[in-house]
Parts: C-alpha cells; structure tokens; sequence
C-alpha cells in the first residue's frame, strides 16, 4: 500500500508537471506561428507525462522531452529551424514559475531549477542518443568488428560465449514464441541461442559486414525464416523494425565496462523497441574499483617511458626534456591485462547499472565518487576495475564476472594507473573520483583523483580504447574441432595471474550474490534435466561426468580416502556453494584442494567433484598404476579417450581385474573393455 501510494504520488506530480510544461509549449507555438508537422510533434513530446522522470530532475525531463521530438521529426526537417523551436520552448518552460512550483513543491527538486536554464546541454543530450558517433569513428570501429578474427577472439571466450547461451537455455520461457532483439548482433550467435530456445522471430541489429556472416550461418542452420537481418546503427532504424520486441539481447559491454559507449545504444533499443515489461539479456551490471600496488609494473612503465626520452646526446641532439611527455602518454593508457587479487589494498566499491531503468543522460558525462580504507601501509599505484554483468531471467540467475577471482575472459582487466604513486598507511581513508567524458572514438576519457592524508594524486586524459595490451600473457591450447581438424586458441581456464606473494586482503564483492546465482542455475538444471549432471536414477555416476561452477569445470572421480575423510569431516566445509538434483555442493574451506563434496540425497551417494586439471591428472595415475606396462602411451591419451580407459579399467577393478595393456589404439580398448 505505501509503495502504491509513492507511485501514484509521482504519477500525479509528473502529469502536473506535463501540464505546466503542455501549456507553455503551446503558447510559444502560437507565438511564433508554428504549423504541422512541427506543431504536432512538440506539442506531443512536452505534454507525455511518461517523459517525466521525478527522480533524475528537471533537466533529465526536458532532454527526454527533446529528444522524442528530435526522433519522430521528418528526416527533411531543417535540423536549425528545430533547434530554434526546441530553444525557444526549452527557454519559456524554464522560466515558467507554475511548471517550477510543480518541481519544487511537488517533487522536491527545487533545486534543480534555479539558476540559468542549461539550455545547451539539454540540446546536446538529446541528440547524443539519437546517433553513434562520427563517420570516421564508426568506419574504423565497424572495420574493426567486421573481421572474423575479431569475432572468433569473442567467440572463443568460453566463459561469454558460454554464459550467455546457459542464460538463455535456461530460461526458455522468456523466449519460446517470443519476439527479440539483438543489438550489436555480429556473427548473429545471441540470436540463434534464442532461436534455439524456442523465439518467433529475431531482428539482428548490426551496422558492420558481419551482416553477410549472419545470413549464411542462418542459412546453413536451416533458421533464415525466422531471422531478421538489420544492416544499420541502431540509432539510424526508422521502418525497418515495424514492430516492439520481448526481449533484447545484447553484448556491447566494453573494457572497463564503458569504452565502446555501447550501454547508450541499450537504452535507446529499450526506449524505442522494447515493450513494457520486457526483457533485457543481461538486466544491469555491477561495475567494481578497487585500489591497486603493483611496484613492479610501474617500474616497468617508467623504464619503458625512459628508453629513449631521457638521452642527452642523440645524434647530438638532447632528448631528456621529454621525459616528462613520455611518462605521460604512457600512464595515460590503461593497463590491460591479468592481475591477482593479492594487490588490491582496498575493498572494492561497487556501482550498480540497471539498463532496465537508466537514463542515457547518467552514462553520458558523469563521475564516480568513491572512499576506501587503506588494508595495508603501501605505495597506492592506482585504481583497478572489473565488471559482472546481470542475466535476471524469469526461471534463473545468471552471472558473468570479469573479476579477479574468476576465469578470465577476452575483456581482461582494466587498471589506470597514476604517473606518482600515493602514500597510505593502514587505516586510513582514501578518497577520489573518477570523470567520464566522451571523446571521438566511441568511448571516454577519464579524470582520476585519488587523496590520503591531504595529499593528492591526479591522471588526466585516460583513453579507454586507447589500452596498453603489452603485459599480457595468455595460455593457448589446441583444440579438436572436427575429426580431421585442430585449431589453436587462447586457453581463458588456464590463463592465470601470478600471485605476488603478498597477502589476500580483499574479496570477492559479489561472492554470495555470485553462489545465489549458481543455486538458482543448478536447481532450474535439476527441474528440467535430470541427464545434465550425468547421474543414473539408480543412484550411479559414469566416472568422467562433468558439471561447470562458477570457477570452471569440476570432473566426478574415484577417490574413496579423499570421499571417506570428507563424509567424516563435516566442519571442514564451507556452507552449501550450490544444489543438484536434490543433493547439496560444499567446498571445503581449504580451497586449495580443488573439490567439492555432493552430499548424499535420495537417489545418490556421495561424490566427490574435483577440478577438471586435478580430476585429468589423478586419472592418468591410476591408469599410469595398473597399466601393463606401466607408464606406456599414458601421455599421449587426450581428454576423451583417458576418461573412456579410466571408467573401463575402474569396472574391470571392480571384478577383480588388475591391470589392462594400453595398446595403440586406447579408445577401442576402453570401448572393448567397457
């Protein structure tokens, strides 16, 4: 009753606001004899009340207000001739004591309308959600992602890839029969993930060449009927999308979240396309900044900015004056890569972005406040930043996570890092911001400022797209893709930072967030598949079954001392991490041991579930065992055909045979034996 109540409290001040504001467009209309169409389209855009956001302010109202009647406006209308329109309507409400009464009686913002009208930055705003950038910008962007290098590098990203297919599985009656959008579509495979789930029809919105890729992949796998090709920025459809949409699917997320600007192209698809009570896929993400000392890549930074610039007698000319210059373009780019979570000396502060109620004006320029307090007594060399982003489905939860303390993926890390680093002793408080200003490119510059003590530290000029990749070191692997072909790429799983050796001060932010969403996921696979985890109803399990946590793939094993010590040791467990098929997952409190324990439930025994890489090993030593002879070919058994001999050699153990002979041909002796 009383949230009803503050709604319609904000209802009634946003018509009264509407009305004030109504009147006046229509006065200044007839003032300066405005006909149709003009007349029509401003009249309606200043008098929706929808336009009217009670939370977000005065100016928030009149952009939103502006920019309905710069999107409805005829393509041949002369853009100065509405500006003046705009202008004057703007200028005349603004000074309107009535419409200003209604803000600061009403809603409590009377602050918000006092002083001069900001007439040029309520323009401005309006029209930057109606276009993505420059022509140049866009041709060198859409180049960019209209590469099938660029898209296979995201693609292979097991855990984006992955995940998003896993959020839409799983909550199939989001799709089934449903109507999507995918914004920012590339190779088209978010929509065909919704295709697979059971949706209509899906419109794939993509302004570069991947256009032709999403047709023949739509061709190839017999769904071209039911796909939508849009070969547009989104912000330049006009008829080519007739109609509202269910869901909108989207992966515009950029490095350190913002860089590509893709979160404004969002929300105009959710303002222009996305029916009431519509989806979104993800909902909102959680941005995380947490303080940073890392000596040893800033001295790498300060040697690499002085290689040259600091030589006095280059071909007898002095360079050092430009040392300065040099360290400045370095530290000016944003670190990415891998980090570990043992260098962070704060813990992390988080903001919250729901696309499902931003506005474009809080992503456009804006600033990040945040305070810390210092973990250790140490040199603060920067600010790091991760994002998680949100599936928030109708059956389950779903998170991707960029941070520190999960597999790592094709965003990276981002850290900015200052040209000095700030002194802190443990305790104290460390206070800043961080500035967004967009700049040519799609993306933003940023303004760091960091304070302890009365001491402050402070980096301007931060380009997002302009990273530093050097430090990065990946793991690749090859991988059998067909019967006759391999391919080489990027091993995100086994791609770890190093720990520097120094104490894990910080953790996780969204840890329980992160374990309420893997229960949600595990008990949505119980209720619809009772093959997913691999387990027989007689309460047996093919040793070798798999199941994916949050931190990679855990493989069931035979380890009767390790399962017998774990049954008896209840208190050496962790509260439940997750649930399947009516039995519960624990993790021991010694994450180092790289298992987890599926308690007993009314079908199942239980089990122990290790980490993939320690299951493959302990495998490859009982076959290594009793093998006859022993150590032969063992190595050279890939993943398929070691599990196939292990489970073989694990029944045969059980009728009392010993040992088996690995000959050539390991598969069709486990297939044999089994």
């Amino acid at each position: 009753v009383s949230a009803a109540c503050v709604m319609s409290k904000d209802e009634s001040n946003a018509a009264a606001i509407a009305a004030a504001a109504s009147s006046v467009t229509l006065q200044v209309c007839k003032s300066i004899d405005l006909e149709d169409p003009l007349l029509t389209l401003v009249s309606d855009g200043f008098k929706d009340a929808s336009l009217v956001d009670t939370k977000a302010g005065a100016c928030v109202s009149l952009t939103k207000a502006c920019r309905r009647v710069v999107e409805s406006c005829p393509a041949d209308e002369n853009t100065q001739d509405l500006d003046y329109v705009l202008c004057e309507v703007v200028s005349a409400i603004w000074d309107d004591q009535c419409w200003k009464g209604h803000w600061g009686n009403g809603a409590g913002k009377a602050s918000d309308v006092s002083g001069r009208c900001p007439i040029r930055r309520i323009l401005s705003d309006a029209r930057s959600g109606l276009s993505y950038g420059d022509a140049a910008s866009n041709r060198r962007y859409f180049r960019n992602f209209g590469r099938l290098m660029t898209q296979a590098t995201m693609l292979q990203d097991e855990t984006r890839t992955g995940t998003y297919q896993k959020a839409i599985s799983l909550n199939k009656a989001d799709f089934q029969g449903k109507v999507v959008m995918d914004v920012g579509s590339g190779t088209g495979m978010l929509a065909f993930f919704a295709i697979q789930a059971g949706a209509a029809r899906v419109y794939c919105v993509e302004a570069s060449p991947m256009v032709e890729v999403i047709r023949e992949l739509a061709q190839r796998n017999n769904c071209a009927d039911r796909i939508v090709v849009v070969h547009h920025v989104l912000q330049d459809i006009r008829d080519e999308v007739p109609e509202k949409v269910d869901v909108i699917t989207h992966e515009t997320l950029g490095t350190f979240l913002f860089a590509e600007r893709g979160i404004e192209t969002v929300l105009v698809a959710r303002d222009r396309f996305l029916k009431p009570g519509g989806k979104l896929y993800p909902a909102q993400a959680t941005f995380s900044l947490a303080p940073f000392e890392d000596a040893a890549a800033y001295k790498s930074r300060m040697v690499k900015a002085a290689n040259l610039w600091t030589c006095t007698n280059f071909h007898g000319m002095d360079l050092s004056s430009m040392e300065t210059r040099s360290q400045l373009e370095f530290f000016r780019r944003p670190l990415s890569d891998q980090f570990h979570p043992d260098i962070l000396r704060g813990d992390a502060q988080t903001y919250v972005y729901d696309f499902r109620t931003l506005n474009l004006e809080e992503v456009r320029n804006f600033t990040l406040d945040f305070t810390f307090t210092a973990k250790a007594t140490c040199l603060l060399h920067g600010l790091a930043g991760w994002f998680d982003a949100h599936f928030e489905g109708s059956s389950c939860s779903i998170i991707l996570s960029t941070s520190p303390w999960d597999t790592l993926t094709h965003w990276w890390m981002t850290r900015l890092m200052m040209l000095e680093p700030l002194a802190v002793n443990k305790g104290q408080p460390v206070t800043g911001s961080i500035g967004f200003s967009p700049c040519e490119g799609n993306t933003y510059q940023c303004r760091l400022i960091m304070e302890c003590n009365g001491v402050s530290r402070e980096i301007n000029g931060l380009d997002l797209a302009d990273i530093d990749t050097a430090s990065r070191a990946q793991q690749n692997k090859i991988v059998q893709i067909t019967p006759t072909k391999k391919v080489g790429m990027i091993d995100w799983e086994a791609t770890r930072a190093a720990p520097s050796g120094d104490e894990v001060l910080v953790s996780d932010p969204l840890r329980e967030a992160k374990t309420a969403a893997m229960v949600s996921e595990a008990s949505v696979r119980a209720a619809t598949s009772t093959a997913t985890s691999s387990m027989a109803a007689a309460g047996t399990c093919e040793y070798g079954a798999q199941i994916r946590m949050n931190d990679g793939l855990y493989m069931n094993v035979d380890n009767p001392e390790l399962l017998s010590w774990a049954v008896q040791q209840p208190q050496a467990f962790h509260s439940p991490v997750a649930s399947l098929n009516g039995t519960t997952l624990m993790r021991p409190k010694d994450d180092a041991r790289g298992y987890v324990l599926q308690t007993s439930g009314a079908n199942a025994a239980p089990r122990i579930w290790m980490q993939l890489e320690l299951a493959l090993k302990l495998m490859r030593e009982f076959v290594q065992h009793h093998s006859n002879p022993p150590a032969l070919q063992v190595d050279k058994l890939d993943q398929e055909s070691l599990v196939r001999t292990y489970v073989a050699m694990k029944r045969a153990a059980a009728g009392d045979c010993c040992c088996f002979e690995l000959g050539a041909d390991s598969v069709a002796l486990a297939a044999a034996a089994a």
